[in-house]
């Protein structure tokens, strides 16, 4: 069993660095679909569209410091 200087084992390390990479994958996701959802509500000329991206780009970067402490 080597340990990997925090204290916690091999096996028990692997699916938190599993979780956030999940998690920097999904919130990254969203956060480009987000300026892609303001793309979109600049090309409508809508802003409620628009406003929505900012929303989804938004909680794309705040969601990581919610969900990981």
């Amino acid at each position: 069993m080597s340990n990997d200087g925090a204290g916690v084992p091999d096996h028990e390390a692997t699916p938190q660095r599993a979780k956030g990479i999940v998690l920097f994958v999904l919130t990254f996701a969203i956060f480009l679909a987000g300026f892609w959802i303001m793309a979109v509500g600049f090309d409508q000329q809508s802003g409620l569209i628009f406003g929505g991206g900012i929303l989804a780009s938004t909680l794309g970067v705040i969601l990581p410091s919610i969900l990981e402490p």
